[in-house]
């Protein structure tokens, strides 16, 4: 990363390099996903998720996991992660030895294993510092927007595609489902029972004490104008 020496970092400089770091990295993404379009046509690359983890000197690393599908588009990923590779310094990323978490052999670690591997940073019994004074800091120095006053960047330290969460259904929303039922029912349930109770929540609109937010209905559109009355049939002769 940009910070590789791993001297210590002063909050400030900190901040304000945390503050763009995955609008960096999605255009780091972009710059690869367009390389390796252009040399092997549409194909099954696909970034599924990233986490940044927070690293004790103030600032965050990311993890990027990248799906293929088939071995034709092992090709592919390998023209992406070195399209990574070779941009990622014009991005304000580092010149770390290239890695990568399959060693080239596509049937070494599962996707769960994947999984495993980068939501430790999110476990405080894996993360090496939280990441929310990391936050906390680049929201007292964020560029805002004079309008709205949120902040012009959008700083994201987790990523899920909707590939996967159209799979297996655990988004946000239906997480916060989760903690809401436990804290009504204090029952542990399965995630089978749980996806099944949300999909019914979803569905009827609300349990007791939960209410899921439904999107507002349009308003009725107005009846068209009459139409004019059809012109006689004319004849045409072959």
């Amino acid at each position: 990363m940009l910070w590789a020496a791993r001297m210590p970092v002063r909050w400030l400089d900190a901040a304000i390099w945390n503050s763009t770091v995955t609008k960096r990295l999605g255009d780091l993404l972009k710059v690869a996903r367009e390389r390796t379009r252009r040399k092997h046509g549409e194909n099954g690359v696909v970034v599924l998720a990233y986490v940044c983890e927070s690293q004790q000197r103030g600032v965050f690393h990311p993890h990027v996991v990248l799906g293929y599908r088939t071995a034709a588009d092992r090709a592919a990923l390998d023209t992406f992660r070195e399209a990574l590779r070779r941009k990622r310094g014009a991005y304000g990323f580092g010149t770390g030895q290239r890695g990568s978490f399959d060693g080239g052999k596509p049937d070494r670690l599962s996707g769960g294993d994947a999984g495993r591997y980068i939501s430790k940073y999110l476990r405080p019994d894996g993360a090496k510092a939280s990441f929310v004074p990391l936050l906390e800091a680049v929201n007292q120095i964020g560029e805002r927007d004079p309008a709205t006053g949120r902040q012009k960047h959008l700083l994201r330290p987790v990523y899920v595609s909707p590939v996967l969460t159209r799979v297996t259904g655990i988004t946000m929303t239906f997480l916060r489902f989760c903690r809401r039922v436990f804290a009504m029912l204090k029952v542990q349930h399965t995630r089978a029972e749980l996806l099944a109770m949300y999909r019914i929540v979803r569905l009827f609109g609300a349990i007791e004490g939960y209410e899921v937010e439904r999107m507002p209905k349009p308003p009725p559109l107005p009846d068209p104008p009459p139409l004019p009355p059809a012109p006689l049939p004319s004849l045409t002769l072959f």
